[in-house]
């Protein structure tokens, strides 16, 4: 549309200067001259159709002008990575041109921030399980307010543990293996061999020194399902002779 405007002034500008001359013809020389020159000018110096008004927010109207660009308010929130465990560290950055800005958590209001602060660590065990939602509010920016958001997830971490009471014996001595996890699938091993599938969080194990022998032996618990993924851990305890 501006630049159908700026054409259609264009060609008024010729139109008049035509007529100028025209006139000048017929009543004389010089009065002609004048007349064209001064209907040309008072066309061309009108209001410019592709000017822009440096103030006026970035809009189609506007595309013409260099400073648009800067009327442009720029929001940006990113949490990496975007799922882990409790036990995962997560980074949170955000960043806007804006002067004023504000932060949310799950809906809850955060107060004031630094519109470009530095990248913030935490743990997934600092805001619980679940899907999470950061949302920066830039109050105050170039090109008016505006608002952005990022979400992440935190699952439980995998848990393993392998408890043998006492840790020492002899042949005699009745031992207690405690295994457990959070996890859906679990298997024990004795001294590295696979004793086969057993319950994530099963009772106590009770066994003499003499079943398993003399010696130092290793429980393994491998978790081949769990909240965060596979995971495994294991305890020693040592047999010895009956006195």
């Amino acid at each position: 549309m501006l630049v159908l405007l700026g054409f259609v002034a264009c060609t008024g500008n010729v139109e008049g200067g035509s007529e100028g001359e025209g006139e000048g013809e017929g009543e004389g020389e010089g009065e002609g001259e004048g007349e064209g020159e001064g209907e040309g000018e008072g066309e061309g110096e009108g209001e410019d159709p592709c000017a822009c008004d440096s103030s006026a927010t970035c809009d189609p109207g506007c595309a013409c002008d260099p400073d648009c660009a800067a009327a442009e308010t720029s929001c940006r929130v990113e949490i990496a990575p975007d799922s882990g465990s409790t036990a995962t560290t997560f980074t949170a950055e955000i960043e806007s041109n804006g002067d004023y800005c504000r932060a949310t958590f799950d809906g809850a209001e955060l107060g004031a921030t630094d519109c470009a602060p530095e990248p913030v660590p935490f743990l997934g065990a600092d805001v619980g399980v679940g899907v999470h939602h950061v949302t920066l509010f830039v109050d105050d920016g170039p090109g008016g307010p505006t608002q952005c958001s990022d979400s992440f997830t935190v699952t439980q971490t995998t848990s393993c543990s392998v408890l043998i009471n006492p840790q020492e014996g002899t042949t005699a001595t009745p031992f207690a293996a405690e295994l457990e996890s959070n996890g859906a699938a679990c298997r024990a091993g004795l001294d590295g061999s696979d004793l086969g599938p057993i319950g994530c969080a099963a009772d106590a194990v009770p066994f003499l020194g003499s079943d398993v022998g003399l010696g130092e032996h290793l429980v393994t618990l491998w978790v081949d399902e769990g909240p965060s993924g596979p995971a495994q851990c294991d305890s020693t305890f040592t047999v010895r002779e009956a006195e």
